[in-house]
């Protein structure tokens, strides 16, 4: 349950990304990310129905990946303070990270 709430919560951050002027910018690689992410869960989802716990944490610790990713562009184009992106990244990397914790828990 946590991951499919996380996916629909990355989904909605990517929503918000595509509605954003175009560019370089930290926007970009957020967007970029977030789909990663979802990604990455999406085949979290499948490493627990197929009981595979390895591949369950890989695929979690790299949508953490991404969601870093996020956040460091945003820090390195200075938009941290107005960006919703940042916050939202940030969320997000807690819930995933919450996620990992609550896989580890779990015998598959």
């Amino acid at each position: 349950m946590a991951i499919k709430e996380l996916m629909k919560r990355t989904m909605q951050a990517k929503d918000m990304a595509k509605k954003e002027p175009k560019g370089d910018g930290g926007v970009a690689v957020c967007l970029s990310t977030f789909g990663s992410a979802f990604d990455n869960l999406d085949k979290a989802l499948k490493n627990i129905q197929g009981n595979d716990g390895f591949s369950l944490n890989i695929n979690l610790s790299a949508a953490l990946t991404d969601y870093d990713t996020c956040s460091d562009a945003m820090k390195e184009t200075g938009e941290v303070s107005v960006s919703v992106f940042y916050k939202s990244a940030g969320v997000l990397y807690k819930m995933a990270d919450n996620c990992l914790a609550l896989s580890t828990l779990v015998k598959l």
